[in-house]
């Protein structure tokens, strides 16, 4: 299956990028490390499977709730937000602590 190869080799990319950043990047959040490589994953996976998508920065969320990293949208309309998390925190949401815990509750 085409999409299953596409959506193979993004996530591949992905792996790669993040991979590559994480060694030459001597300073900054280990979070924004993610934020290019998860764009172009996003772009690439989407086109795979037939879509375009647009990830648009730190969308602010009504209430003061907070931003999450992304808004994505699908023509032109919102599909949903993502939030990236440092890279070995995981994405398992019973095992945030502190304030990844708080977030996750206002966000869900």
């Amino acid at each position: 299956m085409q999409n299953k190869a596409g959506v193979h080799r993004a996530l591949r990319r992905f792996a790669d990028a993040v991979a590559e950043k994480a060694a030459g990047v001597p300073a900054g959040a280990p979070e924004d490390r993610l934020r290019g490589p998860f764009e172009a994953l996003m772009t690439e996976a989407a086109s795979a499977l037939g879509v375009d998508v647009v990830c648009g920065g730190e969308a602010p969320l009504p209430g003061r709730l907070g931003r999450p990293d992304f808004a994505v949208l699908r023509s032109g309309l919102l599909a949903g937000y993502v939030e990236l998390k440092a890279p070995g925190k995981g994405a398992d949401s019973r095992r945030f602590r502190g304030r990844d815990r708080a977030q996750f509750k206002r966000f869900s």
